[in-house]
């Protein structure tokens, strides 16, 4: 998945977009106190995937990014 746009929806649940009319997935993510997501899936057109640590490190920069 290439993340280009991400949208925090709450504490968890982020929609993620390839581009901005794109088709989103949405993230099921666990953070740490320090923001670093330790594990999540990912859900597009109902199938779940667990999402790979190169996906986990680009979530966790681009959310630390943003807050």
């Amino acid at each position: 998945m290439k993340i280009k746009y991400i949208e925090r929806i709450n504490l968890t649940i982020y929609k993620v977009k390839e581009n901005i009319y794109g088709v989103s997935d949405y993230l099921d993510i666990d953070f740490d106190k320090n923001l670093t997501a330790l594990k999540g899936t990912s859900c597009r057109h109902g199938y779940f995937q667990n999402l790979t640590n190169q996906e986990l490190s680009e979530i966790t920069r681009i959310v630390n990014n943003q807050n």
